[in-house]
């Protein structure tokens, strides 16, 4: 019920906005209906990089530049009607809704278990507020999916009892890497971070006993991770001889450095692995680094507004100092502290895990990608805490002067929208590529057509859209007639009627 009624409210304030013709999206669309013919992992979009490898010589072409797990979910809303692209471009807007409001109900059914409404009614509000989840939903970013499910990890973890990570927490971390398999390392972090933290207070306490780093049950969640990757590693040897090839590894790293700028890496044959990358392109990639960390640290405030990363800090002060002066208390029953700033398993705080794990995110998407997409799966964790946090306090000072909890809802509310609202800040960049986006819907309409009609065998396009709309396909124009004829060979010996 909170799920529906957020999606009603949120969707009156959110008006759709029209795709970019560029989006990821028509990437993941193109595999789903390939996936429903019967096809399997193949794309109609590729880049002209692919065409470097042996295994990558014909179009379609098999999948290895996107994982494999928002095509799967993507199959939902294709498969209604999968002669209408455009109808499905509408049923991605609901299915991403959906995944929105799973976030919502989520986040608000964990406080509503724990006693504190005043904390989910925060949620709701903090998670409304997000400007980038509005193009997350609109332009169907893969963060979003994952975010419920990261958020249901780390629910999972906060609430963890001695014995650790079970076979579920592995399975919902083995379709986390189906979707995102760069968010791996996050639960892995948060696990390894409790068990280490366990051994800290067991060692601490009466006893002195020794808790192991490892045991039963996390090594069978980490099965569980392997077991559910299996399928797509498996598929991964066959066709490129590695587990774990995929072309970003070819090119990411070297992409928007002096040597590579923009995404000129993707338009040549030449492959640049990360060993080669270091090698020989070291100082670039520093620079490249450098400039992330600005960009992140930077923007950060229009993806978590500073109100909240200000109480985040002063309530992680507030703990050091607490630290202090007692030490902590081992495993405290949750039953006896729903919503303790400080929980059970680590003395740095709940806050201060996330603050650290959003800094190390930020150091490796300096690396690789600078956008706040990346970081957009750790807005509901964060978030979730912070909320948790305005709530605790709201709470707690209720009991200190006998006030009613219900008395307290309306300026705890006002509080939290007045702080956020404040210190929120517009998405000047993602505003201009919307209106961008408006202005090409003419274009690509006439881009589709051409696509539908042309007699060349390889359309060489610059949009990942028209080649979804035309159902045929295509590959990215690298801007040289050099690369242009290497490809147009290696794809003459394939039958032409697969090509269409």
């Amino acid at each position: 019920m909170v799920a529906l009624l957020f999606i009603a409210v949120w969707s009156q304030f959110n008006p759709a906005r029209p795709h970019m013709e560029t989006s990821d999206l028509f990437t993941h669309l193109s595999v789903a209906r390939h996936l429903l013919q019967g096809d399997g992992f193949v794309t109609d979009i590729t880049y002209p990089l692919s065409f470097a490898f042996d295994f990558a010589q014909e179009l379609p072409q098999p999948l290895i530049h996107r994982s494999p797990g928002f095509a799967l979910l993507l199959t939902a809303a294709v498969a209604p009607s999968p002669d209408d692209p455009t109808l499905v471009v509408t049923h991605v807007r609901w299915l991403q809704m959906i995944f929105l409001g799973f976030l919502a109900g989520i986040g608000a059914m964990a406080f509503f278990r724990r006693g504190t409404p005043l904390a989910g009614g925060a949620w709701l509000v903090l998670l409304g507020m997000s400007p980038l989840l509005g193009f997350a939903v609109d332009w169907a970013f893969v963060e979003l999916p994952a975010g419920p499910l990261l958020l249901v990890i780390w629910l999972r973890h906060r609430d963890i009892s001695k014995s650790g990570p079970g076979w579920i927490d592995g399975i919902l971390v083995g379709f986390l890497a189906l979707l995102r398999w760069d968010l791996v390392w996050l639960p892995l972090l948060w696990w390894f971070w409790g068990r280490q933290e366990l051994r800290v207070v067991a060692a601490r306490g009466p006893s002195g006993s020794i808790v192991p780093l490892w045991n039963r049950r996390l090594l069978l969640a980490l099965l569980m991770v392997v077991v559910v990757n299996l399928p797509w590693a498996v598929r991964n040897v066959r066709l490129t001889g590695s587990p774990f090839f995929t072309l970003q590894g070819q090119a990411e790293l070297a992409k928007d450095t002096r040597t590579w700028p923009g995404y000129s890496v993707y338009q040549q044959l030449k492959p640049q692995p990360v060993s080669k990358v270091l090698a020989e392109n070291a100082r670039p990639l520093l620079r490249k680094f450098v400039r992330g960390l600005k960009f992140y640290f930077r923007d950060l405030g229009r993806l978590f507004p500073w109100a909240g990363l200000v109480i985040m800090a002063l309530a992680l002060m507030v703990y050091l100092r607490g630290c202090i002066d007692k030490p902590p208390s081992p495993f405290p029953p949750e039953a006896k502290h729903p919503m303790s700033i400080v929980p059970a398993l680590s003395p740095l705080g709940p806050l201060a895990v996330t603050g650290l794990t959003l800094i190390l995110m930020i150091i490796q998407y300096s690396f690789f990608d600078h956008s706040l997409r990346h970081l957009l799966v750790m807005y509901p964790v964060v978030g979730w805490e912070l909320s948790g946090l305005l709530g605790s306090l709201v709470a707690r000072a209720g009991r200190r002067w006998r006030i009613k909890t219900w008395m307290l809802l309306a300026p705890a509310m006002l509080a939290t929208v007045l702080l956020v609202k404040v210190s929120l800040q517009p998405l000047p960049g993602w505003e201009f590529a919307a209106r961008q986006a408006e202005q090409q819907k003419s274009s690509l309409e006439k881009l589709t057509r051409q696509l539908v009609l042309t007699p060349e065998r390889v359309p060489f396009v610059e949009t990942s859209a028209a080649p979804w709309y035309a159902n045929r396909p295509a590959v990215w124009d690298p801007k040289n007639e050099e690369t242009r004829n290497f490809i147009r060979e290696q794809l003459s010996q394939q039958d032409p009627a697969t090509l269409r």
